[in-house]
């Protein structure tokens, strides 16, 4: 996927001009990091339990075992949204690999979340967008969505279901990406609840 880039390969020649200096370590079972230079030693352990951790709730609710994934871990968000061309509001990514920041409060769900994405693709769901977006979440236990002003704002300007069925989230400007999360959490939310 090109992100925000005009090409797919102008995506991939941007990452690999920026990542060429990356550290590689690779663990069989669990895939091949791709660590910042700025990151010390080691920096790998920090994040390996945490897709282990991943790993065991994609299998136990959804029954996923994919293949082991490519993992970036960026110093910071700059050089992570550099890489990817991204908008500023994105934490985490996957894009064929996960894209992550190290050392945030949330990188647990980042990597729960993102991890989801890899299982769905590898196991054939591509989309719609708004099941992938509401599958990771939940399987990511991400709540920031569920307080009552950002569910009665939903209620006003709900996208409709072709918007939720073709929407791409990470092209929309940044208050629409947000509602469209918010819409496809509470989707999914309320499909497992009936």
């Amino acid at each position: 996927m090109p992100g925000l880039c005009s090409t797919r390969a102008e995506a991939l020649a941007t990452r690999d001009q920026l990542t060429a200096n990356f550290r590689t370590y690779t663990v069989d079972s669990a895939g091949t990091f791709y660590l910042d230079p700025r990151l010390p030693e080691g920096a790998e352990s920090a994040v390996l339990p945490l897709l282990g951790q991943a790993e065991t709730e994609v299998n136990a609710q959804l029954g996923l075992r994919p293949p082991a994934p490519i993992v970036f871990v960026y110093f910071d968000h700059e050089l992570m949204k550099a890489a990817a061309c991204i908008n500023q509001d994105v934490v985490a990514f996957y894009d064929g690999a996960l894209h992550l920041i190290a050392g945030r409060a949330d990188l647990q769900q980042s990597v729960t979340h993102e991890y989801t994405h890899h299982a769905l693709f590898s196991s054939g769901l591509r989309g719609p967008a708004w099941a992938q977006e509401g599958i990771a979440m939940t399987l990511a236990r991400e709540t920031w969505w569920q307080t009552p002003a950002r569910l009665q704002a939903l209620l006003q300007t709900p996208f409709s279901t072709e918007q939720m069925e073709s929407a791409i989230p990470y092209k929309l400007p940044a208050e629409q990406a947000v509602s469209f999360y918010e819409q496809a959490a509470l989707t999914v939310h309320c499909l497992l609840r009936t």
